[in-house]
This record gives C-alpha cells, sequence and structure tokens, in this order.
C-alpha cells in the first residue's frame, strides 16, 4: 500500500509543476505534461485503496 501512496504523491507533485510550466507560459510546453502525470496519479490512488 504504501509505493502505491508515494507514487501518487510524486505524480501529484510532478502535475502541480506540469500546470504551473502551461499555465505560466514561461515554457513552451503542451497539456500532456499536466494531463499524464494527474492520470498515473489517480491510477496509484485507485491501486493503493483496492489493496
Amino acid at each position: 500500500m504504501k509505493p502505491y501512496f508515494y507514487l501518487t504523491i510524486l505524480c501529484l507533485i510532478v502535475a502541480g509543476l506540469g500546470l504551473v510550466a502551461f499555465c505560466g507560459g514561461m515554457r513552451s510546453v503542451n497539456i500532456g505534461v499536466f494531463v499524464f502525470p494527474l492520470l498515473l496519479a489517480l491510477l496509484f490512488w485507485y491501486l493503493s485503496k483496492k489493496k
């Protein structure tokens, strides 16, 4: 259970950084830099709750 929880937190941090980079406009990035880590965070959260 713990590894999935830590992976969820890590993916949420990466998604937050991606959202800041996307909305901030400092770099030219696409929306996938935010969406993909968020989907992974949801998957890991689901797996941590399932066990």
